[in-house]
Protein backbone atom coordinates (compact mmCIF):
# COMPACT_ATOMS: atom_id res chain seq x y z
CA UNK A 1 0.00 0.00 0.00
CA UNK A 2 2.77 2.48 0.78
CA UNK A 3 4.51 1.76 -1.90
CA UNK A 4 1.74 2.19 -4.16
CA UNK A 5 1.38 5.82 -2.72
CA UNK A 6 4.53 6.65 -2.83
CA UNK A 7 4.24 5.78 -6.87
CA UNK A 8 1.70 7.97 -7.19
CA UNK A 9 2.77 10.61 -5.62
CA UNK A 10 5.85 10.42 -7.77
CA UNK A 11 4.27 10.53 -10.78
CA UNK A 12 1.96 13.19 -9.93
CA UNK A 13 5.78 14.81 -8.95
CA UNK A 14 6.94 13.96 -12.39
CA UNK A 15 4.25 14.87 -14.04
CA UNK A 16 4.02 18.61 -12.60
CA UNK A 17 7.51 19.01 -13.64
CA UNK A 18 6.56 17.96 -17.26
CA UNK A 19 3.99 20.72 -17.14
CA UNK A 20 6.17 23.49 -15.45
CA UNK A 21 8.74 22.71 -17.87
CA UNK A 22 6.22 22.71 -20.79
CA UNK A 23 5.44 26.26 -19.84
CA UNK A 24 8.70 27.16 -19.88
CA UNK A 25 9.09 25.96 -23.36
CA UNK A 26 6.17 27.69 -24.30
CA UNK A 27 7.57 31.31 -23.10
CA UNK A 28 11.12 30.78 -24.83
CA UNK A 29 9.26 29.65 -28.03
CA UNK A 30 6.15 31.24 -28.66
CA UNK A 31 5.83 30.35 -32.35
CA UNK A 32 6.37 26.48 -31.66
CA UNK A 33 3.82 24.72 -34.09
CA UNK A 34 -0.18 23.80 -32.29
CA UNK A 35 -1.84 20.71 -32.90
CA UNK A 36 -5.48 21.80 -34.59
CA UNK A 37 -8.53 19.83 -34.76
CA UNK A 38 -11.27 20.26 -37.12
CA UNK A 39 -14.97 18.15 -36.28
CA UNK A 40 -18.20 17.63 -36.22
CA UNK A 41 -19.61 17.70 -32.83
CA UNK A 42 -23.10 15.68 -32.01
CA UNK A 43 -26.07 17.62 -30.90
CA UNK A 44 -26.78 16.99 -27.33
CA UNK A 45 -28.91 14.24 -27.49
CA UNK A 46 -26.25 12.11 -29.17
CA UNK A 47 -23.40 13.07 -26.63
CA UNK A 48 -24.98 12.03 -24.13
CA UNK A 49 -25.96 8.42 -25.32
CA UNK A 50 -21.90 7.94 -27.10
CA UNK A 51 -20.87 9.03 -23.61
CA UNK A 52 -22.45 6.46 -22.12
CA UNK A 53 -20.71 3.74 -24.81
CA UNK A 54 -17.42 5.35 -23.95
CA UNK A 55 -18.16 5.21 -20.13
CA UNK A 56 -19.69 1.69 -20.26
CA UNK A 57 -16.17 1.02 -22.09
CA UNK A 58 -13.87 2.75 -19.26
CA UNK A 59 -16.11 0.92 -16.21
CA UNK A 60 -15.55 -2.82 -18.60
CA UNK A 61 -12.24 -2.30 -19.69
CA UNK A 62 -10.41 0.18 -17.68
CA UNK A 63 -9.63 2.00 -20.51
CA UNK A 64 -9.57 5.70 -19.43
CA UNK A 65 -8.74 6.82 -22.93
CA UNK A 66 -12.24 5.80 -24.15
CA UNK A 67 -13.65 8.99 -21.54
CA UNK A 68 -10.76 11.42 -22.18
CA UNK A 69 -12.39 12.94 -25.21
CA UNK A 70 -15.83 13.76 -26.28
CA UNK A 71 -17.66 12.23 -28.94
CA UNK A 72 -17.17 13.72 -32.66
CA UNK A 73 -16.10 12.88 -35.94
CA UNK A 74 -12.70 14.42 -37.62
CA UNK A 75 -13.09 16.31 -40.35
CA UNK A 76 -9.10 17.12 -40.01
CA UNK A 77 -5.79 17.61 -38.17
CA UNK A 78 -2.30 20.02 -38.75
CA UNK A 79 -0.06 21.21 -37.28
CA UNK A 80 -0.06 25.36 -37.24
CA UNK A 81 1.72 28.03 -35.92
CA UNK A 82 -0.33 30.59 -34.05
CA UNK A 83 0.41 33.30 -36.61
CA UNK A 84 -1.63 31.49 -39.07
CA UNK A 85 -4.78 31.14 -36.73
CA UNK A 86 -6.57 33.78 -37.97
CA UNK A 87 -6.20 33.52 -41.77
CA UNK A 88 -6.89 29.56 -40.77
CA UNK A 89 -10.32 30.74 -38.69
CA UNK A 90 -11.27 32.84 -41.95
CA UNK A 91 -9.94 29.77 -44.87
CA UNK A 92 -12.61 27.35 -42.61
CA UNK A 93 -15.28 29.74 -42.84
CA UNK A 94 -14.99 30.43 -46.17
CA UNK A 95 -14.77 26.62 -47.33
CA UNK A 96 -17.92 26.06 -45.37
CA UNK A 97 -19.68 28.50 -46.49
CA UNK A 98 -20.07 27.01 -49.63
CA UNK A 99 -21.59 23.12 -48.16
CA UNK A 100 -25.07 22.83 -46.16
CA UNK A 101 -25.60 20.53 -42.75
CA UNK A 102 -26.51 17.01 -43.28
CA UNK A 103 -27.22 14.14 -41.30
CA UNK A 104 -25.66 10.55 -41.87
CA UNK A 105 -27.12 7.27 -40.19
CA UNK A 106 -24.94 5.94 -36.96
CA UNK A 107 -25.22 1.84 -37.04
CA UNK A 108 -23.56 -0.66 -34.67
CA UNK A 109 -19.91 -0.98 -34.23
CA UNK A 110 -16.06 -1.92 -35.90
CA UNK A 111 -12.97 -1.51 -35.08
CA UNK A 112 -9.50 -0.80 -36.56
CA UNK A 113 -6.84 -3.55 -35.86
CA UNK A 114 -3.65 -2.36 -35.18
CA UNK A 115 -1.10 -3.87 -32.67
CA UNK A 116 -1.55 -1.83 -29.26
CA UNK A 117 -3.14 1.57 -31.15
CA UNK A 118 -6.42 0.00 -32.32
CA UNK A 119 -9.50 1.86 -32.15
CA UNK A 120 -12.90 0.43 -31.67
CA UNK A 121 -16.29 3.08 -32.72
CA UNK A 122 -19.23 3.60 -34.32
CA UNK A 123 -20.21 2.95 -37.88
CA UNK A 124 -20.57 5.90 -40.42
CA UNK A 125 -23.01 4.74 -42.58
CA UNK A 126 -22.63 7.95 -45.18
CA UNK A 127 -19.36 8.77 -46.57
CA UNK A 128 -19.84 10.78 -49.36
CA UNK A 129 -20.72 14.26 -47.96
CA UNK A 130 -17.34 14.09 -45.69
CA UNK A 131 -15.57 13.19 -48.29
CA UNK A 132 -16.85 15.76 -50.34
CA UNK A 133 -16.32 18.51 -47.18
CA UNK A 134 -12.78 16.90 -47.20
CA UNK A 135 -11.70 18.30 -51.09
CA UNK A 136 -13.01 21.74 -50.27
CA UNK A 137 -10.20 21.16 -46.94
CA UNK A 138 -7.46 20.59 -49.32
CA UNK A 139 -7.05 24.36 -49.88
CA UNK A 140 -6.03 24.53 -46.01
CA UNK A 141 -2.78 22.62 -47.15
CA UNK A 142 -1.69 25.62 -49.29
CA UNK A 143 -1.62 28.10 -46.12
CA UNK A 144 -0.14 25.54 -44.02
CA UNK A 145 2.55 25.19 -46.62
CA UNK A 146 3.55 28.72 -46.87
CA UNK A 147 4.61 28.75 -43.47
CA UNK A 148 6.82 25.54 -43.74
CA UNK A 149 4.05 23.14 -42.10
CA UNK A 150 2.97 19.98 -43.19
CA UNK A 151 -0.06 19.36 -45.05
CA UNK A 152 -3.37 18.19 -43.11
CA UNK A 153 -5.08 15.08 -42.78
CA UNK A 154 -7.90 15.02 -44.27
CA UNK A 155 -11.05 12.71 -43.68
CA UNK A 156 -11.13 9.56 -45.50
CA UNK A 157 -12.69 6.98 -43.24
CA UNK A 158 -15.61 8.99 -40.71
CA UNK A 159 -16.07 7.40 -37.74
CA UNK A 160 -17.44 7.59 -34.33
CA UNK A 161 -14.52 6.84 -32.01
CA UNK A 162 -15.55 4.86 -28.76
CA UNK A 163 -11.94 4.32 -27.70
CA UNK A 164 -8.62 4.51 -29.39
CA UNK A 165 -4.78 3.18 -28.20
CA UNK A 166 -6.56 -0.10 -27.16
CA UNK A 167 -4.00 -2.99 -26.30
CA UNK A 168 -4.24 -5.72 -28.90
CA UNK A 169 -5.68 -8.22 -26.38
CA UNK A 170 -7.97 -5.97 -24.86
CA UNK A 171 -9.27 -4.68 -28.18
CA UNK A 172 -9.78 -8.54 -29.11
CA UNK A 173 -12.00 -9.00 -26.16
CA UNK A 174 -13.87 -5.84 -26.84
CA UNK A 175 -14.50 -6.53 -30.35
CA UNK A 176 -16.27 -9.40 -29.20
CA UNK A 177 -18.40 -7.92 -26.79
CA UNK A 178 -19.15 -4.82 -29.18
CA UNK A 179 -20.17 -6.66 -32.50
CA UNK A 180 -23.22 -8.68 -30.69
CA UNK A 181 -24.42 -5.10 -29.23
CA UNK A 182 -26.44 -2.65 -31.61
CA UNK A 183 -26.64 1.08 -31.89
CA UNK A 184 -28.99 3.35 -33.86
CA UNK A 185 -29.10 6.97 -34.08
CA UNK A 186 -28.60 10.14 -36.62
CA UNK A 187 -25.95 12.46 -36.58
CA UNK A 188 -27.05 16.00 -37.83
CA UNK A 189 -23.72 17.77 -39.28
CA UNK A 190 -24.11 21.27 -38.83
CA UNK A 191 -22.07 22.03 -36.05
CA UNK A 192 -18.25 22.42 -36.55
CA UNK A 193 -15.73 23.14 -34.15
CA UNK A 194 -12.03 24.55 -34.59
CA UNK A 195 -9.65 23.52 -31.44
CA UNK A 196 -6.21 23.58 -30.29
CA UNK A 197 -3.31 22.51 -28.16
CA UNK A 198 0.23 23.14 -27.94
CA UNK A 199 2.65 19.61 -27.07
CA UNK A 200 2.25 18.81 -23.30
CA UNK A 201 -1.45 20.07 -22.79
CA UNK A 202 -3.81 17.38 -21.82
CA UNK A 203 -7.22 19.01 -23.65
CA UNK A 204 -8.09 20.53 -26.27
CA UNK A 205 -9.28 24.27 -26.09
CA UNK A 206 -11.85 26.25 -28.49
CA UNK A 207 -10.63 28.24 -31.38
CA UNK A 208 -14.28 28.31 -33.09
CA UNK A 209 -17.16 27.14 -34.18
CA UNK A 210 -18.83 27.37 -37.53
CA UNK A 211 -22.34 26.23 -38.73
CA UNK A 212 -23.38 25.04 -41.37
CA UNK A 213 -27.35 25.65 -42.45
Amino acid sequence: MLTNLVYQHRCISLSKTKTNKMKQLRFLFPNDPWRYLFLASPDRDLAARVMDVKEDFYFSYGHKIAVDTLPHITLAAFNATKDLEASLIALLQKICAGYSRFTTPLQDFAGFERYDKSTIYIKVQTHQPFLELAKGLRAVNHLLQTDGCSSAYLVNHPHLTVAKWIPYLMYLEAMEDFNSRSFRDVFVVNNLLLLKKQEGDEKYQRVTTIRLF
